[in-house]
């Protein structure tokens, strides 16, 4: 990839990542800073896709989006690439409060994009429902844990993506098995034909994505 298409394709990025930020947000730092910033995003970004989705939890000395001035020498960035799935947010943020770990800072940009057979990035845009598209997960955490824990709960919420992939990955597998099961409940006859009924009727209702499977 040349020069000059890695510029279009961190300025393809940076249009889509920043559609997730607040005007006050952007406001708050320097052109330099923001730049800074998007640029280790957008590194993360294109690595993370080479491996199918990342995850990643360090240290950092202040905060690289300031909401509130508490982050100081406690923060931690904690940033998550994987391909776009229900439930990623409300599985990140339930493990946060499980490890009593107050966010600071959250943003969210679900980035669509064109990939290579050697999943590089080709070309960045807004994201279709018939295209592939990842969830950049950016947090900034506050919390006096060392590196060893802090690598602990790298792989712990690297755990949780997994089963959210598996579960989005299985999805229609589990719709082919609730079919399946409509014709298994008329073949037992154990039960009366009203209660087979409203089985039936439940795994109908179910098939019409009437329930959710979590990571968590």
């Amino acid at each position: 990839m040349t020069v000059d298409s890695d510029k279009s394709l961190f300025k393809q990025y940076s249009t889509q990542f920043l559609r997730g930020m607040s005007e006050r947000m952007r406001d708050s730092c320097s052109s330099s800073h923001l730049n800074e910033f998007l640029q280790e995003r957008f590194t993360f970004f294109r690595e993370a896709i080479r491996r199918s989705g990342m995850v990643r939890v360090r240290k950092h000395k202040i905060s690289q989006v300031s909401l509130t001035d508490k982050n100081n020498s406690r923060c931690v960035i904690v940033e998550i690439v994987s391909p776009d799935a229900p439930f990623i947010v409300v599985t990140v943020e339930a493990l946060m409060r499980q490890l009593d770990l107050l966010i600071l800072c959250k943003l969210h940009p679900i980035i669509g994009v064109d990939l290579t057979e050697g999943k590089e990035v080709e070309k960045v845009f807004l994201p279709r429902q018939d295209l592939e598209k990842y969830d950049h997960l950016y947090l900034e955490v506050e919390t006096e844990a060392e590196n060893a824990t802090l690598k602990h709960i790298e792989t712990m919420i690297a755990g949780h993506m997994l089963a959210i992939q598996l579960v989005r990955n299985h999805h229609q597998y589990m719709l082919t098995n609730l079919e399946s099961m409509i014709e298994l409940i008329q073949t037992i006859t154990v039960v009366s034909s009203d209660t087979k009924n409203e089985w039936s009727k439940l795994c109908g209702w179910l098939k019409h994505d009437n329930y959710s499977v979590m990571g968590y």
